[in-house]
């Protein structure tokens, strides 16, 4: 019988992270850290932090104290905000097409490159295609246009 150790990785490590909005402190000295292929699970009370603390693992707000730390530090971090702002009469799939020229096919080829990706998960070439997946559709990165026939479509 042979048995093979993996070295852990720490991927996501948060440390001694704190956040005030004035006089109210919504993160105190939170550390924690995920390793290669663990999952977790933020629950908790509205207004203890759980949004706060995503924004700042995502980049989008800054801590008072602490770090986030990725391993590689070129990790993307795909975050989806829990509120959506459409436009006056905007549809979903109206909101959608803003990222993707057309989103059928651009979920599609997202879907393939997440089974590969779940069956393969430390494959280079896998992670490359996920990735890829991903720009059509992510709001940052993603092209913007909507398919001028079809604007509503998706």
């Amino acid at each position: 019988m042979v048995f093979v150790l993996r070295k852990q990785v720490n991927v996501l490590s948060v440390s001694n992270l704190s956040k005030s909005y004035g006089l109210l402190a919504v993160l105190k000295k939170v550390t924690f850290s995920l390793n290669r292929g663990e999952r977790a699970a933020l629950v908790g009370h509205n207004g203890c932090g759980k949004t706060t603390l995503l924004n700042i693992i995502a980049g989008e707000e800054s801590p008072d104290a602490g770090s986030v730390s990725f391993t590689p530090a070129d990790l993307r971090v795909g975050y989806l905000h829990q509120g959506i702002v459409f436009a006056p009469d905007e549809t979903a799939g109206g909101y959608l097409n803003r990222f993707s020229v057309n989103l059928e096919e651009s979920l599609f080829e997202l879907e393939a490159a997440s089974v590969s990706l779940a069956r393969s998960p430390e494959d280079p070439a896998c992670i490359a295609t996920y990735t890829a997946a991903l720009q059509p559709i992510s709001p940052r990165t993603g092209t913007g246009r909507r398919p001028q026939n079809h604007p509503d479509r998706f």
